[in-house]
């Protein structure tokens, strides 16, 4: 994928699969882990002036490779790594994905396919970004046998263009409102599972101001997210409200 001077490629690593493209590391090694986690501290953010202490307001938000490793992977045998390279060795991008099965009351669809997916981390490097990478990485999850069995796909950010790169601007609030709560609670990713919903989530039509979020206690800086989220709610790409203090745009689709 040409970008301007850079040609941009895609690969996967999972345990579940029998081959990697092209072959390499299991999603928790730990070298990968490590370029990931300074991909993320690089490009990510910034601790917004409601960090609570010990954080540090206008610190740049950080990650450690062990610390990636408990939030991002859940099992790692059901977990897929995409990474996006520039020029064939420049990390410029990640998604980390895994997937449980769904136990909630009513599944969307009776065809035999019962996982919730769901993104954990989608990091695309600052210089790069608005370039289709995001999309282009869970374009390519998709296209994985990892995707085979997946029902319905939801991720957490507090980046409005992370949340139009899973739904493709297409946002179905009515599905979303009916299956976050068991979505979330049958999660085997800690931080999924421990996310409280609010805003629309519990408001529903009445405030069109309101954001379909969660509390999440991630209070990075939302002043580069709004300024993307200005640009959609001028344009007609966004219809949710603009996202509260320590809480993440949750967004989830069914996988039709």
């Amino acid at each position: 994928m040409p970008l301007g001077n850079y040609s941009v490629d895609c690969r996967y690593t999972s345990r579940m699969l029998s081959q990697s493209q092209p072959p390499g590391p299991s999603p928790d090694h730990p070298e990968q882990l490590k370029e990931c986690a300074q991909l993320f501290t690089q490009n990510y953010g910034i601790w917004g002036s409601a960090a609570p202490t010990p954080l540090r307001p206008g610190g740049r938000v950080s990650l450690k490779p062990n610390v990636l490793r408990v939030k991002c992977l859940g099992d790692p045998s059901s977990t897929i790594v995409v990474r996006a390279f520039a020029n064939g060795s420049e990390l410029v991008g990640h998604a980390f994905a895994t997937k449980w099965l769904y136990t909630g009351n009513e599944a969307p669809y009776n065809d035999g396919r019962s996982c919730v997916g769901w993104v954990t981390q989608l990091v695309v490097a600052k210089h790069l970004r608005r370039q289709w990478i995001a999309t282009s990485l869970l374009s390519f999850l998709k296209n994985t046998s990892w995707f085979k069995d997946v029902v319905m796909m939801g991720l957490m950010s507090s980046h409005p263009a992370a949340c139009n790169a899973l739904s493709k601007l297409i946002f179905d609030f009515s599905f979303m409102r009916q299956y976050a709560p068991s979505v979330l609670g049958c999660s085997s990713v800690s931080y999924v599972k421990e996310a409280r919903l609010a805003g629309a989530f519990l408001e529903g039509d009445t405030d069109p101001q309101a954001a379909y979020e969660a509390f999440t206690d991630f209070w990075v800086d939302h002043g580069e997210p709004n300024t993307v989220l200005q640009a959609y709610m001028q344009k007609g790409k966004w219809s949710s409200g603009p996202l509260s203090e320590g809480h993440e745009f949750l967004i989830l689709v069914p996988i039709q």
